[in-house]
């Protein structure tokens, strides 16, 4: 897989300036000035503690694609997969809507024996389990929190609209999953249409054809592996759970840190809604977009004078931390040397 050496320094340039800018435009309009006092008011017990637990969501995404891959009898080790994964993190970190990081991982899992197909089927089977959980917990947590607290418009607005596109996402999928013909049939009429004789021979079409059914069977292989593996689905399904629960606790933890008043569901709402809005942030990584919409989501139940700070600490856990480890894992990986 060639990835360029000036597309990733151009990617971690833009990713720091769009994310310097949206900050700096988050403290300019949300407050008159930056207090220096709010940085020695930070409590770094639970800096060190949101430090831990985000090192443990790392280990346990890892965990969970380890176990997804010896569903598919894959003997990957778990310090391979790991590297593999905080890899995949900077490329996703540093290339356009995030886009970079499914086809590092299908591209590197694949060099290590798997078929295409099974390793694509994994992946994807990954993020639906991921979309499909977010679509149960973010309506739960949105009504149980309105019963205590009123959520204000703009929440209630990326409730409801990144609800109805993972719903509908969600069930493109499934159907897709459960009818797998159709997409023999779309391969079928993409490759017959005339266009396409302009530019490939008969037999080359043929052979992408041949090339394209085999890995669909593998990839509906690898599903029906991983989904008659029953220990290894639940033990999959309790890792997605302690991710997200390891995930959701970072806003929380931020707002005990710097001592602000506010109701912790409305911060676990937000970081819920902002999975949903992230994929269509068109910048590297999301950076300026994320820390934007974030501080939109947040900016009406945090103080303006603290808001600033919250959106950059949140961010440093979220994003700045796994662009630096994962940039170590990335460099040795593309040399192929050993990091564990």
């Amino acid at each position: 897989m060639a990835i360029s050496r000036d597309s990733i320094l151009k990617g971690v340039f833009l990713s720091f300036l769009f994310s310097i800018i949206a900050i700096l435009l988050i403290i300019k309009f949300s407050s008159d000035s930056l207090n220096p006092r709010i940085f020695f008011e930070i409590d770094p017990y639970y800096l060190l503690i949101a430090a831990i637990i985000n090192i443990s969501w790392w280990v346990i995404k890892a965990l969970k694609l380890k176990i997804l891959l010896s569903s598919i009898n894959s003997d990957i080790t778990f310090p391979r997969i790991f590297a593999i994964f905080m890899s995949a993190l900077f490329v996703s970190h540093v290339t356009p809507s995030s886009s970079g990081g499914f086809p590092f991982q299908v591209y590197y899992v694949h060099r290590e024996g798997l078929p295409i197909g099974e390793t694509s089927a994994l992946f994807i089977f990954d993020g639906l389990l991921t979309m499909a959980f977010l679509s149960l917990i973010t309506p739960i947590v949105f009504f149980i929190g309105r019963v205590y607290i009123e959520f204000d418009l703009t929440l209630s607005f990326f409730f409801y609209l990144s609800l109805i596109m993972a719903i509908i996402v969600l069930i493109f999928f499934v159907y897709i999953l459960f009818r797998p013909e159709l997409v023999f049939n779309l391969i079928r009429f993409l490759l017959g249409l005339s266009i396409w004789r302009r530019f490939f021979k008969e037999e080359q079409l043929l052979k992408a054809e041949s090339f394209l059914m085999e890995e669909l069977d593998y990839f509906i292989e690898g599903l029906s592996l991983m989904l008659n593996n029953r220990k290894n689905l639940f033990q999959v399904l309790l890792l997605l759970l302690f991710y997200w629960v390891f995930y959701l606790s970072l806003g929380p933890l931020l707002l005990i840190a710097l001592n602000i008043d506010t109701p912790i569901l409305t911060v676990i709402f937000a970081q819920l809604a902002f999975n949903f809005i992230q994929p269509f942030i068109p910048t590297p990584g999301g950076s300026g977009g994320s820390e934007l919409s974030f501080a939109l989501l947040l900016k009406n139940i945090i103080l303006p004078g603290k808001l600033g700070i919250m959106v950059a600490l949140w961010r440093f856990f979220l994003y700045y931390t796994s662009l630096v480890i994962g940039a170590i894992f990335f460099t040795a990986l593309i040399k192929e040397k050993t990091v564990i």
